[in-house]
């Protein structure tokens, strides 16, 4: 028995394992590649269109809160117009205890914060909800120079200001405090 030295011609070097496997299954190992970049793509797709839809959302969002506030707030502005034409009918008739009742049931609606009857020539609260604040004078005196309903709003309250006609003179002046919306809890 000759001893080989590894180098014979039976002795061909062996082809790794890994690359046979490789040979064999190049249509295998191809698809499972295009699998893996399809995968890829679609996720990246995937993701693009949740952050488009995310974004989409958020847009319809902030148009429907911006449509909701305004609608709100037509709707009080309506609210205390009827509400001052409930108070006008019962200053004609010089029925102020009535005026009272209409006002402490008014600031009992949701959002009603404070109701104040103010006379226009001497610029004192005639009928608050508040009763210390009955029988002094106004804090803005500028405000009572009106015709029609004004609106002011501040970070805590949105006031309505309503002039009470008469025939021929402002009867009296309405003031409605609503509590602001940013500041209710839903």
């Amino acid at each position: 028995m000759a001893k080989s030295d590894g180098f014979g011609a039976g002795n061909a070097p062996k082809e790794s394992k890994v690359k046979k496997l490789l040979l064999n299954n190049k249509l295998i190992i191809l698809l499972l590649l295009l699998l893996l970049i399809v995968f890829a793509w679609g996720q990246i797709k995937l993701n693009k269109a949740n952050r488009d839809a995310d974004k989409k959302i958020e847009e319809i969002s902030v148009s429907y809160n911006l449509k909701f506030d305004s609608l709100q707030l037509a709707s009080k502005e309506r609210m205390s117009k009827v509400f001052s034409w409930s108070v006008r009918s019962e200053l004609i008739r010089e029925n102020v205890e009535q005026v009272a009742v209409l006002i402490n049931n008014y600031v009992q609606e949701e959002g009603v914060k404070n109701v104040k009857l103010i006379n226009p020539t001497s610029q004192m609260v005639v009928l608050s909800t508040n009763k210390r604040e009955e029988n002094r004078a106004f804090e803005s005196p500028e405000l009572l120079n009106l015709n029609q309903l004004e609106v002011h709003q501040t970070e805590e309250t949105l006031i309505h200001l309503i002039p009470i006609m008469g025939l021929n003179q402002r009867m009296a002046i309405l003031v409605v405090e609503y509590i602001s919306e940013k500041n209710v809890t839903k």
